[in-house]
């Protein structure tokens, strides 16, 4: 099974599940990118993961060095091949803070707005990326990436 990981800017959620995934579930190819376009600078394609989530993962035997992470909107990047590039299934991380926040846009907006219709696609809510540099929610973070990326 393909599955694309992507949150807003690709700095911690997207890349941290698909460096979880490529050790837990073998099994799945899996990609991450950012969901909205980022100013980079003119050569930069990868993100840049925080530096106490990324120690987190390493603890956890993760390594985040494989993880596509691409920058901007990977919508048409070759590396991606865009979002209905055979992709199983695509998972929108988002910020369990904003849950039910009326300014975010419904999975099915987001959706449209993406031109994600052909496949299927779900939605995380995971804590907030403003507090990664808290030890106890990067650990919560990757205990929840650890449950959810196994359930898939």
């Amino acid at each position: 099974m393909k599955v694309l990981f992507t949150c807003s800017l690709n700095t911690n959620l997207s890349l941290a599940a698909e460096a979880i995934a490529r050790k837990l579930r073998t099994d799945l190819e899996v990609k991450s990118c950012a969901a909205e376009c980022v100013l980079v600078g003119e050569n930069e394609t990868r993100a840049k993961m925080d530096r106490h989530l990324e120690r987190t993962l390493a603890l956890g035997g993760y390594s985040a060095d494989r993880a596509s992470g691409i920058f901007p909107k990977a919508s048409s990047h070759p590396t991606v091949g865009g979002y209905t590039n055979g992709y199983d299934l695509v998972v929108y991380l988002r910020d369990e803070d904003k849950r039910g926040n009326p300014s975010e846009p419904s999975l099915e907006v987001f959706a449209a707005w993406m031109g994600i219709s052909p496949v299927k696609m779900v939605e995380w809510y995971v804590p907030s990326v403003d507090t990664i540099g808290n030890a106890a929610l990067v650990g919560r973070l990757v205990d929840i990436l650890e449950q959810k990326v196994r359930e898939l």
